[in-house]
């Protein structure tokens, strides 16, 4: 093999980095990249997965201890509240690192999704993400998926739903 391969199999992830313990965890650890989702309380981003509503770290403070690691970051924006209130922050963010920022939220309905989470729609959240300084660096184009076990057990993803995703993903999610 060409010794200028990189081989992306042995990328280690630190995954729901969403706690201030967390994150101290994952910022002395071997992850290459920290994942980390960004709800909205009382209006200020903060650290968190839905159904939870409560968290000990903002997303402001997360970046900033973030930010002289090497470490490469993936943000899963649950709301488009979230995407918009955190956007000056992460593209300020961005500006500092080196490493890859992706960024990520769900904008289409998945397998076995009832629409009662509320996913964001569409043409906000790729509104949002186009409007950013973000035409630089990864999008992750996703959809809702119920996520109890009783519903996911034989998840099916609605027909035309990838091409849906690609028609309305910004540029950087076509291939």
């Amino acid at each position: 093999m060409d010794g200028d391969v990189f081989d992306a199999s042995t990328v280690v992830w630190a995954h729901g980095v969403n706690s201030s313990h967390a994150l101290d965890l994952a910022l002395q650890d071997e992850a290459a990249i920290l994942e980390a989702d960004v709800i909205v309380i009382e209006g200020v981003p903060m650290m968190g997965h839905p159904p939870s509503t409560q968290s000990d770290i903002s997303l402001a403070t997360w970046l900033e201890k973030v930010k002289p690691s090497s470490k490469a970051v993936k943000l899963d924006f649950k709301t488009v509240e979230a995407a918009r209130l955190s956007l000056a922050l992460v593209t300020a963010f961005s500006a500092h690192k080196v490493e890859p920022v992706w960024i990520n939220s769900d904008v289409l309905p998945g397998p076995n999704y009832s629409g009662e989470a509320g996913a964001p729609s569409r043409d906000d959240v790729v509104s949002v993400l186009q409007a950013s300084l973000f035409s630089e660096k990864m999008h992750s184009c996703s959809a809702a998926a119920q996520t109890s076990p009783a519903a996911c057990r034989f998840p099916r993803f609605p027909p035309g739903g990838v091409n849906e995703l690609r028609v309305h993903a910004p540029p950087s999610c076509h291939g």
